[in-house]
């Protein structure tokens, strides 16, 4: 949710890719580090880890349905699109 909503905030594709990887990224760490044995993460914690996670996930998808307006959107890449000169 966190990616879709600054990719539909973002200027450019790039910045959403960019946003995109700074978001992925923690997350990779953190099973690369239970997998190799760097971190031990008990069950309980995982599974507090896994809940609180869907919460945040619910919040941002209520979030995200409030802030997004279909109209601004068109507009929006009307305005890009007329722009572009082939």
């Amino acid at each position: 949710m966190v990616m879709v909503f600054f990719s539909a905030k973002a200027q450019g594709f790039q910045v959403a890719y960019q946003i995109g990887a700074m978001v992925v990224l923690p997350v990779v760490m953190l099973v690369l580090e239970q997998a190799f044995g760097v971190k031990y993460f008990s069950v309980g914690l995982v599974l507090a880890l896994g809940l609180s996670l869907w919460v945040l996930d619910a919040l941002l998808l209520w979030l995200v349905v409030r802030s997004f307006h279909r109209d601004q959107l068109i507009s929006w890449v009307g305005r890009k699109q007329s722009t572009l000169q082939f």
